[in-house]
């Protein structure tokens, strides 16, 4: 949650990309006015994103994510309808309590989709090109960053909170990422 509040307000100061520290980035990112991922056919993750500190599009990122009892507008009616009544009694359920992704990548995609943005989102295989699910493939002896990655990929989300405390293997992609940043493994 805090986390996405910062990169919102980064972005709306105009102080460039926000790229997660567990994003490896395999060249320069493009310099293009928005610069944002699909993860998976149905949602774009914000570990790197970039936009004009302007645009409608981060103005209501920032409304809705400064807004300690925002209700979320993809809910079903009858739900929704719940929260407000709640937010009029004084009783509003806070977004901390919310589930995870709600001002973040759940958010994003509603709003881009909203404000039929889509057409700014790369294609999976360039932020993206391994999800969530197939993060054991970092740990996987005999594969390289070539057999995840497309000629496409300008950089990977290594999805930290897959990766404590799990030996690293040598000649493994995360071997090859580790080795490259000029790191060691012991």
């Amino acid at each position: 949650l805090s986390s996405d509040i910062y990169r919102y307000r980064m972005l709306q100061a105009d102080m460039g990309a926000w790229i997660d520290a567990d994003v490896y980035c395999l060249r320069p990112l493009p310099d293009t006015e928005y610069l944002l991922g699909w993860e998976n056919d149905t949602s774009i993750n914000g570990a790197v994103l970039r936009m004009p500190a302007q645009c409608a599009l981060l103005q209501a990122l920032c409304k809705a994510a400064e807004d300690p009892t925002f209700i979320p507008p993809w809910l079903k009616r009858s739900r929704k309808e719940k929260l407000r009544w709640r937010k009029r009694l004084g009783i509003a359920k806070p977004v901390t309590k919310m589930p995870w992704g709600t001002i973040g990548p759940m958010l994003l995609t509603h709003l881009i989709a909203e404000m039929e943005l889509g057409d700014q989102a790369l294609p999976i295989d360039f932020l993206y090109p391994l999800s969530y699910g197939n993060t054991n493939l970092l740990f996987e002896p005999g594969l390289s960053l070539k057999d995840i990655t497309t000629h496409r990929t300008i950089a990977i989300h290594l999805w930290n909170s897959l990766l404590r405390k799990r030996p690293v293997p040598a000649r493994s992609p995360l071997a090859e990422i580790i080795g490259a940043a000029g790191g060691h493994l012991e």
